[in-house]
């Protein structure tokens, strides 16, 4: 819904302990943008579940001028598939 009032709880979901609220968090923050967010998706790429590390891959590398490349290009080595896809789509966009 891009709901923006819903940024702040969606910020503290991506710290929650089951991976797939995390997850879904992350997922909603890509459709919300709010200057709040890069931090906390910097710090969900080091998250055990892949599916948390792809939504913050795919978060970043949506980010305009694309700030975070080096960043994400750290991430073409992930030990998931879909992490390094994700990394790779988001280098070439730009």
């Amino acid at each position: 819904a891009q709901e923006r009032r819903a940024v702040p709880q969606l910020l503290e979901l991506v710290r929650h302990p089951v991976w797939r609220v995390r997850a879904m968090a992350a997922f909603a923050l890509c459709w919300i943008p709010d200057r709040r967010a890069p931090a906390i998706m910097i710090a969900a790429l080091r998250d055990p579940a892949w599916r948390v590390r792809m939504e913050a891959v795919e978060y970043l590398g949506s980010m305009p001028q694309n700030p975070y490349q080096d960043t994400i290009r750290t991430f073409l080595g992930d030990r998931h598939v879909a992490v390094r896809r994700a990394a790779a789509e988001a280098l070439n966009k730009k």
